[in-house]
């Protein structure tokens, strides 16, 4: 190697040096430092009618102290009219995405549940990592398929997808629609800035243009909830079966300070919606102390809210703070969701952030079914189940649980047996078992003859002194019961259950059975599989 060729090669090796030790504290950066650099941002969706949409005025009551909260980013739509596709709002776009702040609603003077549910999150997050506050809304929306109605008129009925029919037309679905489609525009922008988008809770503020169908109501607003769920989670790619879906009760005086009844009956119905096992994660927001009308001295509605339909300014930010901290509260909760047929239940112990195990207990209807498959978050477990428990130890997650019961196989028993020297009697002796039952057996020896064994496909079954059968173990297959005699001055006291099967015991020449003979038995147990 020449002085040139050496210098050459002594530069390009510091040249190397030099990278090595720029990329070093890459190379040595602990893998869950470069995780969390995942630009990872937290949604919560608002739906509903006008006091989602933000009909508030912002000075209305007490007003509220204009902010701007830099760590809660917005983008929706307000009031998009079905017939023209002309928005009160229409933030859509990343263009269009700012901090929230006053003026979010139906104009610039006006603000909705976002306001306060900010201000609220604004404690979990930053500018720097900030939430997402998404919102489709328009005043006056019904969840009935409403034709009539003035706000379904203008900006059509959130009727459920599923229930749609097959030629839709008019108002039906329109809201809806937009809810989804709005949804997958802004989920779709956040993705091309980079973010990674969860879905953490859906925010649903309507009713009150459905409030004298409180029995209608119940009926579909748990189908709107799953057809929600699933569509929103076929954007994402994630299962949100168990989306957080808090709901906002109607105010009590909302309409006039004598339409209480007719709003709590109402609300009433919210709240069993929220209790109904069958739908998880579903929750209300209590607005008893929100009021937009009250009565005056002579008995004369009064006007407290934005208007007489509407929470004024204070009133809304606090229904925003409560929204939040729902979710926030059902977020940090676990939970089961339990997808159970056939014919048995699932009984699931209280499951909170303190559980230290959770235990499913299953009940099958009757003795002949059991548990035939057990699938939790889509893996099989059915081989784990001990007694008809499974416990879930260290629990630090949400769990969909699937069980399924069905018949257990039943198996048929035969006999084999020399009549010259005894018998089975058959009527008292099992013929047929289900699986993981017990068969017994009830012998009879002949004059002259006493039991030498009884088995099971070779196993040895026990005897019961004081019932006087033979039984066997669980049983899962079917198989013949063998029971061979022998002659009486040669034999043996028959093993009592919990003795040594086979083992010989001195009789001083005595028969230990008489002359009429003697009729053993099984004991059935069940052995709990």
């Amino acid at each position: 190697m020449n002085r040139t060729q050496k210098i050459s090669f002594f530069a390009a090796l510091f040249a190397i040096l030099i990278c090595i030790v720029m990329l070093l504290p890459i190379f040595l950066q602990p893998l869950d430092t470069i995780a969390a650099e995942e630009k990872r941002i937290d949604m919560y969706l608002i739906g509903g009618q006008s006091n989602a949409a933000g009909y508030t005025k912002t000075e209305s009551g007490t007003g509220v102290e204009k902010q701007t909260f830099d760590a809660v980013l917005y983008g929706g739509q307000v009031d998009k009219q079905r017939a023209t596709g002309t928005t009160r709002q229409n933030m859509l776009e990343a263009d269009d995405y700012t901090a929230v702040r006053d003026g979010l609603g139906m104009g610039s003077t006006y603000i909705g549940p976002e306001y306060g549910m900010a201000e609220y999150l604004s404690t979990y997050y930053t500018a720097e990592n900030p939430a997402f506050i998404f919102k489709s809304a328009a005043g006056g929306t019904s969840l009935r398929d409403n034709q009539t109605g003035n706000g379904s008129v203008l900006y059509g009925n959130w009727y459920p997808r599923s229930l749609w029919p097959a030629e839709r037309s008019g108002a039906t679905g329109i809201q809806y629609e937009n809810f989804v489609e709005n949804f997958r525009t802004v989920y779709g922008k956040l993705v091309e800035m980079g973010y990674t988008p969860v879905v953490k809770a859906m925010i649903w503020m309507q009713g009150e243009d459905d409030r004298d169908y409180p029995e209608l109501y119940k009926t579909l607003i748990k189908t709107f909830i799953a057809d929600m769920r699933a569509d929103l989670g076929a954007i994402t790619g994630t299962d949100l079966s168990a989306m957080p879906f808090i709901m906002g009760e109607i105010s009590p005086t909302f309409y006039a300070y004598t339409y209480r009844s007719v709003n709590e009956t109402f609300n009433k119905a919210l709240r069993e919606v929220a209790a109904d096992p069958a739908v998880t994660q579903v929750y209300t927001v209590n607005t008893e102390d929100l009021l937009t009308n009250t009565q005056g001295e002579n008995g004369e509605n009064v006007i407290i809210g934005s208007d007489a339909y509407h929470f004024n300014a204070n009133d809304m930010r606090t229904l925003g703070n409560r929204f939040a901290a729902k979710a926030i509260e059902a977020i940090n909760r676990h939970y089961i969701v339990s997808e159970v047929s056939g014919n048995g239940t699932m009984d699931v112990s209280e499951y909170n952030e303190e559980s230290t195990q959770i235990t499913l207990k299953f009940k099958p209807y009757d003795k002949h079914h059991k548990l035939t498959s057990l699938i939790i978050n889509g893996e099989d477990k059915t081989a784990d189940v001990q007694d008809n428990l499974y416990v879930i130890e260290a629990p630090d997650d949400n769990y969909v649980v699937q069980a399924v019961f069905g018949l257990k196989t039943s198996y048929e028993i035969s006999y084999s047996f020399d009549e010259t020297k005894g018998t089975c009697d058959l009527e008292k002796s099992t013929t047929a078992v289900y699986e993981g039952d017990t068969i017994k057996v009830a012998v009879e020896p002949n004059e002259g003859y006493a039991v030498d064994s009884v088995t099971f496909e070779g196993t040895p079954l026990t005897y019961n002194s004081t019932t006087q059968y033979w039984h066997s173990e669980g049983v899962y297959q079917s198989g013949t019961v063998t029971v061979t005699f022998k002659e009486a001055d040669a034999a043996v006291e028959p093993q009592e259950e919990g003795g040594c099967a086979g083992a010989i015991l001195p009789t001083a020449g005595v028969s230990l059975f008489s002359t009429v003979g003697i009729v053993a038995a099984i004991l059935i147990g069940k052995k709990k599989k």
